[in-house]
C-alpha cells in the first residue's frame, strides 16, 4: 500500500466514524458515555461561557483595533456542549481528575488573535502589551504557552486566562504566516492525533508536518525566556 492510499484508507475510517453515531441511542452510538454528572458540568461551563462572552469579545476587539492586531475565527469562540462534556467525560476516564466537577476546562470561551511582526519585533512587543491591558482589567494570565520553538506540529502563543471570579478563557496570538501553516496542516494533525493511525504513519505526519512549519518566520524576540510574560514557558510536541 502507498503512503498516499494509507492516508485516504485513515481518512475513510475517520469519516466512517463520525458518520457512526447515532444521537437517539441506537445502533451505532459512539462509544464513549455521557454520564450525567458530565453533561452536567458542560451545560454550566458553556452557560458561564455565553455570559462573558459578549463583554470579553467588545474588549478583545478594541485592544486588536488599538494595536493593529485583528480577531480570526470569532464564530467558534464558543465551545459547544458536546465536545465540553466529551473533555469532561475523557479527563474522567483517563484518570485526569476524580470527579467531573473537578475538571478545568480552559477553553470553554476562545479566541485567536493575528499580529503582524512588522516591522520585525511587533508580534513581541503588541503581545505583550494586550496582556498587560488584559490584567488591567482584571483577567488574570495564568499560562502562557510558547509554541514557537522549531522542530514542531505547531507554533504560536496559546494563552490561558482566568476573569476576576475565576472563570477560564484561552487567546491564541498567531503571525499571519503562522495562522496559515495551521489552517494548511489541520486534517493532517487530527490524523495525527488518532489513537488507530499506525506509528509509522504518525511519524511520517509529524516529520511532514514540522517541515511545513519550518517555512514560518519566528517572531523577532519571542524566543528570549519570558519575554510576553512572566507566566510564560516554552512548550513542544514530541515526535511518535
Amino acid at each position: 500500500m502507498t503512503r498516499n492510499s494509507l492516508l485516504l484508507c485513515v481518512l475513510a475510517s475517520l469519516i466512517a466514524c463520525h458518520s457512526s453515531r447515532d444521537p437517539s441511542g441506537g445502533e451505532g452510538t459512539q462509544e464513549l458515555r455521557i454520564a450525567p454528572e458530565s453533561q452536567t458540568h458542560a451545560e454550566a461551563l458553556h452557560q458561564g461561557a455565553k455570559e462573558r462572552e459578549p463583554d470579553l469579545t467588545r474588549l478583545l476587539q478594541t485592544l486588536a483595533r488599538d494595536h493593529g492586531a485583528s480577531l480570526h475565527g470569532l464564530e467558534h469562540r464558543l465551545k459547544s456542549v458536546e465536545s465540553l462534556a466529551r473533555k469532561i467525560q475523557t479527563d474522567v476516564e483517563l484518570g485526569k481528575a476524580t470527579l467531573p466537577a473537578n475538571v478545568v476546562i480552559e477553553d470553554a470561551l476562545r479566541y485567536t488573535m493575528l499580529i503582524w511582526d512588522d516591522p520585525r519585533g511587533r508580534y513581541d512587543k503588541v503581545t505583550r502589551t494586550v496582556l498587560r491591558e488584559l490584567e488591567s482589567r482584571g483577567h488574570q494570565v495564568r499560562l502562557v504557552k510558547n509554541y514557537w520553538p522549531r522542530g514542531d506540529t505547531y507554533a504560536g502563543l496559546n494563552c490561558v486566562l482566568a476573569f476576576a471570579d475565576g472563570f477560564h478563557w484561552e487567546l491564541q496570538i498567531h503571525t499571519p504566516g503562522s495562522l496559515a501553516a495551521v489552517q494548511e496542516g489541520h486534517d493532517l494533525y487530527e490524523i495525527l492525533r488518532l489513537p488507530g493511525t499506525p506509528l509509522t504513519e504518525r511519524q511520517r505526519l509529524f516529520d511532514r508536518l514540522t517541515t511545513r512549519w519550518n517555512w514560518v518566520l519566528i517572531p523577532k524576540g519571542i524566543l528570549e525566556p519570558k519575554s510576553v510574560h512572566a507566566k510564560e514557558v516554552l512548550r513542544a510536541h514530541k515526535r511518535p
